[in-house]
C-alpha cells in the first residue's frame, strides 16, 4: 500500500516447517581383548603419543597389534575396532526434531519516510524426541562391537516410577524411592534382585515439546538526511537443551527479552557510516551448565562402605545415583552493552571497517538445582565418605582415615575422597547473589588498498586484526589458606570469595589478505585471494575454566588456590587460496 493519505505500508506473512532428524557418534578405537565384547568399549583403548618436537603426521590406520604383557613376559597379537565411547551417551545419539514458525509484519513508513514503525508477532511449537545410547549391560552377549542400540522411549508413568531398595537375596531394605538410576554392578549389569522393576534411565527421555507467541517492535526517524535515530524491543523464544536437571527434569522453553537504541550517522558525502548501539537483555531460567557433573556425585554415592568389597557394593545410606552425565541447571541472566561501528570508503582505493564492543553479563540464582541438592544431602554425603574409610575436618576437606586397616579400606575410598573434596570446592562458588559472567572488550579493524592504475592495477592488498580482552572463567570462592593456628589445615581466605573474578588474558590475533582481479574474457572477471590467517602465529594456551590446586604444585599444603585449566589454542598460521569467476 504506497502513497495512501496516510503513509506507505507493508505487510508480510511467512511460515515454515523443518523436520530434521540427527545422527551422532563418538568412537574409541580399543584393541578387543575381553571375551564379552561388551566390554570393549570400556578397556585397552589405542592412544597415540606424539611430542611437542615432533612433526605432524597423520594417524596411522591400524587393524591389529602386537600386545605384550610385561609381567607374564608375553605378546600376541589381537584385533582392533572402533566402539560408541561408553562414557558419551549424549553424543552416541539420535534426534528427530520437528519445528513449525508462522510469523506476520508490518512496515509503516510516514511523514515522506521521515518516520518508519516496525512490528512482528510470532508463533513457534517444537517436538524433540531423543534417543540414547543404551546401557552397555543391557547390549546382548553377541553384540558386534559398532551397532548403536537405543533405549526404548519413556512409558507414560515415567515421571512416577518407583522401586523398593533390595538386598541380593531380594529382601527389601528400605521404603519405596524415586526410581531415577538402576543399581548395577561394577561391569553394569543389572543386579538381579531388580530384575522385575522399571527405572527412568531404562528409557529415553519423554518427548520434549512447547510452543510460544513472541512480538517485537521497532522504529527508525530519519531526523536529518545525515542522521537517524532508532530503538526496538523483541522477545525470542529459546528451546532448552534435552540434558536433565539433577532431578531429572527437563527446563522448560524460555523467552528472553531486549531493548536496543542507537544513533545512525551517513558522513562525508556518504563516504562513511558510523553506528553507535546500546543494548540491554535479560532471560529469566536461562538453561546454564551444572558446575557438577553427575559422576562426581555417583563417585560418592558408589561407594563401598568399609570393609565391603563386593562389585556391585554401594553406600549403606540409601541415597540414589543422580543422571551420570552432563547436567542442566539455570539462572536468572542480565545482560547490556555498546557497540560502534564504522565502514569508511576513504577514498575510491581505501577501505576501512572498525567495530568496537564492551558486553557485561551478570547472573543471579546461578546453578540454583546443583546448590539445592548439595545442601539437601550434604550430610548424607559426607557420611558415605566417612563409611568409605574417610576423615572430614571442619573445612569439609576429606582425607584419609589411616587408623583404618589397608585390608579393610573401601576399594572406592580414594575416588570418594577426590570427588568430594571437588564438590565441595564447586559449592563455594555457588551463590545466589549477583555475580559477574562476562566483562569483556573486542576490537575488529580492517583495511585494504586496490590499485586502480599502472602495473598494479588490480591488485588488492588488506590486513586487519582483532582483539578479544580478558574473559571470566571463574570465581575464588573454593580458595582456601593455612591455618596459623595449625599448619595442618586449611581455612578460608578472608581476602576473597566467590565474587572475585578470574579472567583469562586477552589476546589478538592478525589477518592478511592479497588479491588480484583480471578480465581474462571481456564479460567475465575473475578473482584470486590469497588469506593468510593468524598471521603472527598466536599460539598462547587461552583458558576457560578453573579448577582448585595446591600453590605451587605442593600437594603437603593444605590450602587451595582457584588456577586456570582446561585450555585451548588458535588454529596455527594457516593460508587459503580462492578463485571467483562472475558470470
Amino acid at each position: 500500500m504506497k502513497d495512501t493519505s496516510i503513509g506507505d505500508f507493508k505487510f508480510n506473512v511467512l511460515g515454515g516447517i523443518n523436520n530434521q532428524r540427527t545422527v551422532a557418534r563418538f568412537m574409541q578405537l580399543n584393541a578387543l581383548t575381553d571375551p564379552d565384547p561388551r566390554r570393549w568399549p570400556f578397556a585397552n583403548p589405542v592412544r597415540y603419543r606424539y611430542y611437542w618436537n615432533q612433526q605432524s603426521r597423520p594417524m596411522p590406520e591400524l587393524s591389529k597389534v602386537n600386545l605384550v604383557d610385561p609381567v607374564l613376559g608375553t605378546s600376541r597379537e589381537v584385533a582392533l575396532a572402533y566402539q560408541p565411547m561408553q562414557n558419551q551417551p549424549a553424543i552416541n545419539s539420535l534426534g528427530d526434531q520437528k519445528y513449525q514458525y508462522a510469523l506476520a509484519a508490518t512496515n509503516a513508513r510516514f511523514f515522506n519516510k521521515r518516520l518508519i514503525l516496525l512490528g512482528a508477532v510470532r508463533f513457534d511449537a517444537y517436538t524433540n524426541n531423543f534417543a540414547y545410547n543404551s546401557n552397555y549391560g543391557d547390549y546382548p552377549t553377541d553384540w558386534n562391537g559398532s551397532t548403536v542400540i537405543y533405549k526404548p522411549a519413556a512409558p507414560s508413568d515415567y515421571e512416577g516410577l518407583t522401586y523398593t531398595p533390595k538386598n541380593a537375596q531380594g529382601q527389601a531394605t528400605g521404603p519405596a524411592a524415586p526410581a531415577t538410576a538402576r543399581p548395577r554392578d561394577a561391569l553394569g549389569n543389572r543386579l538381579a534382585q531388580y530384575s522385575g522393576d522399571r527405572f527412568q534411565d531404562d528409557y529415553n527421555f519423554p518427548r520434549i515439546e512447547d510452543q510460544q507467541v513472541t512480538y517485537s517492535g521497532g522504529s527508525v526517524f530519519h531526523l536529518f538526511p545525515w542522521m537517524s535515530v532508532y530503538g526496538n524491543y523483541a522477545q525470542t523464544f529459546t528451546i532448552p537443551p534435552p540434558n536433565t536437571t539433577i532431578f531429572n527434569e527437563v527446563l522448560a522453553a524460555t523467552v528472553s527479552e531486549g531493548v536496543d537504541f542507537g544513533l545512525r550517522f551517513n558522513l562525508f558525502d556518504q563516504k562513511m557510516r558510523l553506528s553507535l548501539n546500546r543494548y540491554m537483555t535479560k532471560q529469566n531460567n536461562q538453561p546454564s551448565s551444572g558446575p557438577v557433573s553427575g559422576a562426581v556425585f555417583n563417585a560418592i554415592i558408589g561407594a563401598n562402605a568399609v570393609g565391603d568389597f563386593t562389585e556391585g557394593g554401594t553406600n549403606t545410606r540409601g541415597l540414589m545415583p543422580v543422571p551420570p552425565a552432563f547436567i542442566q541447571d539455570r539462572r536468572q541472566l542480565e545482560a547490556d552493552g555498546y557497540e560502534i561501528e564504522a565502514v569508511a570508503n576513504l577514498t575510491k582505493s581505501l577501505r576501512l571497517s572498525v567495530n568496537f564492543a564492551i558486553a557485561r553479563a551478570d547472573a543471579t540464582n546461578a546453578s540454583e538445582f546443583t546448590a539445592k541438592y548439595i545442601d539437601d544431602n550434604f550430610a548424607v554425603l559426607r557420611q558415605i565418605v566417612i563409611d568409605a574409610g574417610a576423615t572430614v575436618n571442619a573445612a569439609n576437606l576429606a582425607s584419609l582415615n589411616t587408623a583404618i586397616p589397608i585390608d579393610q579400606r573401601s576399594p572406592d575410598v580414594n575416588t570418594a575422597i577426590s570427588n568430594w573434596n571437588s564438590m565441595v570446592n564447586s559449592r563455594l562458588g555457588i551463590v545466589p547473589e549477583k555475580q559477574i559472567v562476562q566483562r569483556t572488550r573486542s576490537l575488529n579493524i580492517y583495511a585494504d588498498y586496490t590499485f586502480t592504475a599502472g602495473r598494479l592495477k588490480g591488485l588488492r592488498l588488506g590486513g586487519g586484526a582483532r582483539y578479544r580482552g580478558p574473559i571470566l572463567i571463574g570465581n575464588r570462592g573454593p580458595d582456601s589458606i593455612v591455618n596459623p593456628a595449625n599448619p595442618a589445615v586449611a581455612i578460608d581466605d578472608p581476602t576473597v570469595d566467590a565474587f572475585t573474578p578470574i579472567y583469562s588474558a586477552s589476546y589478538t590475533v592478525a589477518t592478511a589478505t592479497i588479491g588480484y582481479s583480471w578480465r581474462a574474457m571481456k564479460k567475465y572477471p575473475i578473482t584470486l585471494t590469497l588469506r593468510i590467517e593468524n598471521l603472527l602465529d598466536e599460539h598462547e594456551p587461552h583458558y576457560f575454566n578453573t579448577i582448585a590446586r595446591p600453590p605451587g604444585g605442593d600437594v603437603t599444603n593444605p590450602s587451595r588456590i582457584s588456577t586456570p585449566r582446561d585450555f585451548w589454542y588458535q588454529m596455527p598460521r594457516n593460508y587459503s587460496l580462492s578463485a571467483k569467476l562472475n558470470f
